[in-house]
């Protein structure tokens, strides 16, 4: 008895750009970065802060289908430097959890929402 099983080809997994962003993040060897910078780990403990949070904010348009894969990308990568340049003009980042937590206040959270609706309005597809 043979039995007769149909080959469907794997289905292409679609996933939100933050969950590749991720991989991405882990599959990076670890050392120094290549960015405009310093480079230090509380300026990136900062930056992943403030990217964490755009990426909530992000999730809405993006279930939507308001976003495409790259808006979604430039709109995090956009928000996150406004936001780090217009913070820390002279690149004093904030090096403790503590102080982190203080500079991601109420306040800069809604400037952040302010600056990602502003951002999806210009990026959004019609």
């Amino acid at each position: 008895m043979q039995m007769q099983m149909q080959m469907q080809p794997p289905r292409p997994r679609i996933e939100a750009p933050e969950r590749e962003m991720k991989e991405r993040e882990r599959e990076r060897p670890a050392g120094p970065t290549h960015s405009s910078h310093s480079g230090s780990s509380s300026s990136s403990n900062v930056k992943q802060a403030i990217t964490e949070l755009v990426k909530q904010f992000l999730r809405d348009p993006w279930k939507e289908k308001k976003l495409t894969r790259e808006s979604f990308k430039t709109i995090c990568k956009k928000t996150t430097d406004r936001v780090l340049m217009e913070s820390f003009p002279k690149k004093s980042f904030p090096s403790q959890k503590d102080d982190i937590k203080r500079f991601m206040s109420v306040d800069k959270r809604k400037e952040i929402k302010r600056i990602v609706s502003g951002y999806v309005e210009k990026y959004k597809t019609r």
